[in-house]
């Protein structure tokens, strides 16, 4: 009887953690908070339920309550990195340069190489106003987040580095592959509707361009975005390019997600040189 009583017990706590989870992934934020704060008061106590209740009020702008309770976390999971790079973004918007600094040191300390280390230390340079330094630790940190398929953790760490500079091109590229894995088409090509007035010559995001309008059905126009990229790299720099459309006319969507995703392929040479 006691082994059905917990068996129960375990299963309604999954339940309301997958719900706290779902709710978050929908950005339903507040029922987020609500399910989360009516958990039994031991289980509301870990590193999991506070890391998501201060990523809920980060999504909501109530930094301050964010701060608090990532503060909560740290004390009890001081060697925790998973979510914190939300914890430094609300540092970030509260201006407290000392807590940041202090934070990316000890992150530092933890793993330097870590996409969350280099997400909190891109943070720590912009408030210090070293923005060349800080996009370029923000860069490191989508490419780590990429190549462990970690989207929504790369969207939230390249919105910081726009804010420091809106229309940096390499920026953008990462954004719309973003977009372009998490299904949010149209989000896609408006990023690469502007990439194309930035930067003309860049196969890649024809390249892209061109996938992305083949997940929407648009054939005519994927298939002239793709021409448009073999003809910009016609000596095949960007082989996956060249390898995607000669196997079967077109790219094929599971194969070279992963690959245009990729942190080798994430730095088009253009788009670099945009940035020198």
């Amino acid at each position: 009887m006691a082994t059905r009583v917990a068996l129960e017990g375990l299963m309604e706590l999954l339940q309301d953690l997958g719900r706290a989870q779902l709710y978050l992934g929908q950005y339903r934020v507040k029922q987020a908070i609500e399910t989360l704060q009516d958990l039994p008061p031991h289980q509301y106590s870990t590193g999991w339920v506070l890391a998501a209740l201060g990523r809920a009020y980060f999504e909501l702008g109530e930094y301050d309550k964010a701060v608090r309770v990532f503060e909560e976390l740290r004390t009890l999971e001081p060697y925790r990195l998973k979510g914190l790079e939300y914890y430094s973004t609300s540092l970030w918007h509260l201006q407290r340069e000392v807590h940041l600094s202090t934070l990316a040191q000890e992150l530092m300390d933890l793993d330097k190489n870590a996409a969350t280390t280099c997400a909190v230390a891109g943070n720590c340079f912009s408030l210090q106003r070293e923005h060349e330094t800080a996009v370029k630790f923000l860069q490191r940190a989508v490419q780590v987040q990429h190549a462990l398929k970690k989207t929504e953790m790369s969207l939230t760490t390249l919105n910081s580095a726009m804010t420091m500079e809106p229309r940096n091109p390499l920026c953008k590229f990462h954004r719309a592959s973003i977009f372009f894995s998490l299904d949010r088409y149209q989000e896609a090509l408006k990023e690469l509707d502007e990439l194309k007035q930035m930067v003309p010559k860049e196969s890649l995001v024809y390249f892209l361009c061109g996938k992305v309008h083949k997940k929407l059905g648009n054939t005519h126009l994927a298939l002239m975005n793709f021409s448009w990229a073999m003809d910009l790299d016609p000596k095949g720099a960007n082989n996956q390019i060249k390898e995607s459309i000669d196997k079967r006319g077109s790219p094929e969507d599971e194969d070279n997600d992963a690959s245009l995703l990729s942190p080798s392929a994430a730095t088009p040479h253009n788009l670099r040189a945009e940035l020198v």
